[in-house]
């Protein structure tokens, strides 16, 4: 994604489409895990999933672990050493004196968990920082954003509000109505701007692969893109190819584009390195580039934008 739009800029809103289940989330912690790994802090904002399932999830993608044997409680002995090297990396701590204390006792992830957290602080430098709100609502994210924004500055170049569907309102609205849909995604769009970074939020889409309860969600983000999963038979799936489809229904200032990655389901690593030709997914059933926010068609040019030293390569 990151060669077709030339990364995204700060003060961009990018929305991320798909089905119940097909992999909105698994976006939005990859997303965040990479940017914790360019050195940077980024706030994950959950409404219908709890921060221990988020950070859970974080946690098999960045130590490359299985995602099934960590939820259950059950990694095996070298899962253990790669989950425990990577919470330590997280406190400003000599790292192997906490490693050689990790093994002394036991190899225990709860013990470390527990002890490295008492007796140490974590790193400011970069942070995947968690706010779990089930009535999350927009002056939640400005308030937050803005307490984030003053302590952490430019390190903090990206925000993730999962999703723009289950936002709440904050007076009587109806959270499912389509003008207060509309308002949702012109003020995430909004706050990006305030507080100068790239917000990223998915959204529910129908069986014909458009956007439920409202399509004007889509007037004010700067990219719209659509997944798709596919899984081989290993993974549940009929595919040949386990991997993540994006194609863009909007784009700013680039051309529209199609590009999929391979996808690790045991670990929900999104491989940012391995690229998947599109004659490997089989038939193309994405939906086609729509029409801008007023009326005529997206541009198909790109565009030398000013301060695009700003942009947020490598997400």
């Amino acid at each position: 994604i990151d060669s077709k739009i030339i990364g995204v800029m700060r003060g961009e809103l990018v929305v991320v489409g798909g089905k119940r289940g097909n992999g909105k989330s698994l976006i939005c912690s990859n997303l965040c895990v990479n940017e914790y790994n360019n050195g940077f802090v980024v706030p994950y904002f959950t409404i219908e999933m709890r921060a221990a399932q988020i950070y859970r999830r974080n946690a098999a993608i960045e130590a490359g672990v299985s995602a099934m044997r960590l939820r259950s409680g059950k990694p095996d002995a070298e899962e253990q050493i790669r989950l425990a090297q990577k919470l330590i990396d997280k406190y400003d701590v000599d790292p192997n004196e906490w490693f050689e204390r990790f093994r002394v006792n036991d190899s225990s992830l709860l013990w470390l968990q527990k002890s490295i957290k008492e007796s140490a602080t974590v790193r400011q430098d970069r942070q995947m920082i968690i706010i779990d709100n089930p009535q999350l609502s927009l002056a939640d994210i400005d308030t937050s954003l803005q307490k984030l924004k003053s302590r952490y500055g430019d390190s903090m170049r990206m925000a993730i509000v999962d999703y723009i569907n289950q936002i709440s309102p904050s007076g009587k609205e109806d959270k499912f109505d389509w003008k207060f849909q509309i308002n949702i995604a012109s003020t995430l769009k909004a706050l990006a701007e305030k507080h100068d970074v790239v917000m990223v939020a998915p959204y529910q889409i129908d069986a014909n692969g458009e956007a439920r309860f409202s399509k004007g969600i889509l007037d004010s983000p700067d990219y719209a893109i659509l997944l798709q999963a596919y899984k081989t038979a290993e993974h549940g799936g009929t595919d040949t190819v386990d991997a993540m489809k994006f194609s863009t229904t909007k784009a700013r200032d680039v051309p529209p584009f199609e590009a999929a990655s391979a996808v690790d389901w045991h670990t929900l690593k999104i491989k940012s390195e391995d690229n998947i030709s599109m004659d490997k997914l089989g038939k193309d059933t994405s939906p086609k580039e729509e029409s801008s926010a007023e009326g005529k068609p997206v541009s198909s040019k790109p565009t030398d934008l000013p301060g695009a030293a700003r942009r947020v390569g490598d997400i």
